[in-house]
Order: C-alpha cells, then structure tokens, then sequence
C-alpha cells in the first residue's frame, strides 16, 4: 500500500509536512523524536523506504489510493512496530495513539482533499472509525449456533433465579410436598403448573398465584 504524495505536499505547512508535525507531537515514545525522524517514520507508514524517496520519485500520475482507514491501520502497525520491535517504548496507550492518528489531518494530503473536495478530517472520522470496526469483525469467526444442553440451561436458569433473589427449583422442592414440588416464584413461571394455594417456599414466602382446579 502506498500514498501518492505530490510535490505541494511538502511544502511547509502543507500535508505530508503537517502530518510529520502531528506524528512529533503525539509520539508516545519514552524519547521524544526530531522532526526529521517523524518524516521517515512517516514515509515508511505511507508505504516508502524512507522521506527521501518521497522527495525524490516523480509526480504521481496513476491515481491509486488506498482508503483513509487503510491509512490508518498502516500507521498504526508500522508505529507499534517502531515502538516495541525497535526499543523505542515498553508500554504506551494504544487505544490512544490509535484515537490521535485517526484526527490526523489527512485531508490536506492533495490526493484526499480532491476526493472530498475539502480538508476537514473531522467529517470522514466516524466513517473510518466505523469501517476499522467492521474490518475487525469481519475476521471474527461466527460462533455456531449450538444448543446448550439441559444442565447447562438448568443452570442458567437458577443465576437468573438467584438474581432475582428466588431459590433455584431443586432449593424450593425440599419445602413442598408434591406434586407441587416447585416455587411459584422461580422463573420461569408455568400457569398449567400444578400448585396450591396455603403453601409457601421458607425462601420466597407465601405462593402470589392462585390456580383452580
């Protein structure tokens, strides 16, 4: 993957150079870095050797571009890879240079700004948080549907019991005589259910539900 950088780019106060400036700022690095370091540090995440490549290949003419979310993901995997392969940082946050590389002004790169036809990043930030979001699920295996077997929704059945502060069915049966058997407020809860009124969980107290017979 390569950015087309065009001659205007570098210029001082323009795209690349502006890039370079944001990169110098937000490194999190245990050293800070020279400007000249951010540049090819920058080139390398554009999909060059170095900034002298930049500085030295003709003008693009095939208008090929990858997207700024792309971009992105490159920065971010040549960034870490600078920092942890290349001794530069033991720990840094990640979620936070991934959320200051994202504001970065891309849109003042000219191959950008004449897709949007302006230089506001801020407008495609959502759009390449949320293509970064579906590329990661994208790789996540679906999990298959299987059926749980009846123990284990037995058992998910009394946490919900005991978060609603009721005893499970087989706690409640122990305090009944059948063909009760159950506590009327263990969910979930059966109309047809055979109970009676008068009788009652030492949980949850007197039966609520009254059943004709």
């Amino acid at each position: 993957m390569r950015v087309p950088i065009y001659p205007q780019d570098l210029n001082s106060g323009s795209g690349f150079a502006r890039l370079a400036k944001c990169l110098k700022r937000d490194w999190p690095g245990t050293e800070p870095i020279r400007l000249s370091e951010a540049q090819n540090l920058l080139a390398r995440c554009f999909g060059y050797s170095d900034y002298h490549q930049i500085i030295s290949s003709n003008s693009p003419k095939i208008v090929a571009y990858p997207s700024i979310a792309d971009v992105v993901a490159q920065c971010m995997e040549t960034l870490c890879d600078e920092l942890l392969g290349g001794g530069r940082a033991k720990f840094f946050d990640l979620g936070k240079l991934q959320t200051q590389v994202i504001d970065w002004p891309f849109l003042q790169l000219s191959v950008y700004r004449k897709q949007y036809g302006h230089s506001d990043n801020r407008v495609v930030a959502k759009a390449v948080i949320a293509e970064l979001i579906e590329a990661f699920l994208s790789t996540q295996k679906a999990h298959s549907e299987v059926q749980p077997d009846k123990r284990t929704h037995e058992l998910r059945l009394n946490r919900l019991d005991a978060m609603l502060g009721h005893l499970s069915v087989n706690s409640c049966a122990a305090y009944v005589s059948p063909p009760m058997g159950v506590c009327t407020h263990q969910s979930p809860y059966d109309a047809n259910r055979p109970s009676s009124s008068g009788m009652s969980c030492l949980s949850c107290g007197p039966s609520i539900f009254q059943h004709k017979l």
